[in-house]
């Protein structure tokens, strides 16, 4: 219960906020609750889960023209990240239009730790690996996978390729995503 709350609130946040403007209102949040019809969202639960978003420093708050609103934090925002990558896997069910999305970067070796940890990301997420630097994915995720390139700065490192095809792998892939063989 207490997990399904957590993941409506990302699933407001992500309704409000976009790529460029990462803050919200209280009232924002608290009307697209109430539009989700929530019955446990409270403004005493509002409340302690925005205090509790602040203490794990998921959120902070500024003042502007006497109204307090929140921004995500980069932790927050990371957070945001894989809580969209997650559902995305768990959304499978729904149909594969049939083009694989492949990753592929090159990040040199003075950035190794930020290397390491896209791929632990990219496995965390079940893509599949083809290869130590080349990742594989068989729903939309270009704009997950851009946001954490764009977290870990490596943008000019990272490419996302559609294809029609993966070649002798591509039962295997499939296999591991559960899809139809050929």
């Amino acid at each position: 219960m207490k997990v399904a709350l957590i993941n409506n609130f990302f699933l407001v946040i992500e309704q409000l906020i976009s790529a460029t403007q990462i803050t919200f209102s209280r009232a924002s949040l608290s009307s697209k609750l109430r539009q989700l019809n929530l019955s446990q969202t409270d403004s005493r639960y509002l409340n302690r889960s925005l205090k509790r978003f602040q203490k794990n420093n998921l959120v902070e708050t500024f003042n502007k023209n006497q109204q307090i609103y929140y921004r995500l934090t980069d932790k927050g925002f990371i957070r945001l990240i894989n809580y969209r990558l997650k559902n995305q896997v768990f959304l499978r069910a729904r149909k594969w239009d049939g083009f694989w999305r492949v990753i592929i970067f090159d990040i040199p070796e003075d950035k190794k730790i930020v290397r390491e940890a896209l791929r632990r990301k990219l496995k965390y997420f079940d893509f599949f690996p083809l290869q130590k630097s080349v990742f594989v994915f068989p729903f939309k995720c270009e704009k997950e996978v851009q946001a954490l390139a764009d977290y870990f700065q490596i943008n000019d490192f990272l490419e996302i390729v559609l294809a029609k095809s993966l070649g002798s792998k591509e039962n295997e892939i499939r296999e591991f995503f559960k899809l139809a063989l050929n």
